[in-house]
């Protein structure tokens, strides 16, 4: 909305950033972490919009369509308009969890600081790029390069969300087998664990070239599979919900393994964490 349309008419909103304590901290921009407010130009606490997030911020993903995402919430009956408003910000590296030295000896720190510091972070890079330049060719009506920028977006927001599950698919304290729901999904798709275990160690291990393990649930079938990914896009089954996701690139285990991609594959049983690989498949099987 306009400044002349805010004098106009006092009693519409007008989107602000607050903080955690509704402190304004500026207008224009969506920051990851914050809530939004709409205020009225009176009073800026009148009008509240319900706490939210942005759809995948476990991606880093700092873009909020207000439109799509959000609703006025009013105590004085102000129920301007927003809809209209938008900024477009990056993704961004999500930290980790945990010490790069704690999944020592399963994997090294130096591995995990450059994998998640170096490779993880080009990803995110070239994903905010690829954006861009699609952006760019929309004003321009230039889409010379398309079939380039669509490949470009692909392999590293590929990359990006793959790295972003597999962080959080590993732990200090994981290991073992799955128990509740997950256990007997398993069971049921595969026959048992050791059977699920020995074919996902398989196709991760054969990936040919660079690529992924994942264990994916089917919605169309309602059924766990196991995907063998190449690259970070290529391969998969369209619909699947990937609930674990297993980097097979050799910057994920070289400086440690060196070619023995079997030995590495191995040591990550040690290091999974099974409860989050459970969430994502009560969050999966809920969705589909």
């Amino acid at each position: 909305m306009t400044r002349s349309g805010q004098r106009a008419h006092s009693d519409r909103c007008r989107p602000v950033i607050v903080d955690w304590h509704n402190r304004e901290i500026g207008t224009g921009r969506l920051l990851q972490g914050y809530i939004l407010s709409c205020s009225a130009t009176s009073n800026a606490n009148d009008v509240r919009i319900d706490e939210m997030k942005a759809e995948h911020a476990e991606y880093g993903r700092t873009d909020i369509d207000t439109h799509d995402h959000v609703k006025i919430a009013s105590s004085q009956g102000c129920i301007g308009s927003i809809s209209g408003y938008r900024h477009r910000m990056s993704y961004t590296l999500p930290d980790l969890s945990y010490d790069p030295a704690q999944l020592e000896p399963h994997l090294s720190a130096r591995i995990v600081e450059l994998h998640h510091g170096k490779h993880h972070a080009a990803y995110v890079a070239g994903a905010n790029t690829a954006l861009e330049q699609l952006a760019q060719a929309r004003q321009t009506n230039n889409f010379a390069n398309i079939v380039g920028l669509e490949k470009s977006l692909a392999f590293n927001l590929g990359g990006h969300v793959l790295h972003s599950m597999y962080w959080t698919n590993l732990s200090p304290n994981g290991g073992g087998e799955p128990d509740g729901s997950l256990a007997e999904g398993i069971t049921e798709s595969f026959g048992s664990f050791a059977a699920f275990k020995a074919q996902f160690t398989q196709a991760t291990t054969t990936v040919n070239g660079s690529g992924w393990g994942l264990l994916t649930f089917e919605p169309l079938g309602r059924q766990l599979i196991v995907e063998q990914l190449e690259v970070h896009h290529e391969s998969t089954v369209l619909g699947g919900i990937p609930v674990l996701a297993i980097d097979a690139w050799e910057h994920a285990y070289y400086l440690q393994y060196e070619n023995r991609r079997a030995d590495y594959v191995g040591a990550i049983w040690n290091i999974i964490d099974w409860s989050d690989v459970s969430k994502r498949y009560e969050s999966a099987i809920s969705r589909g």
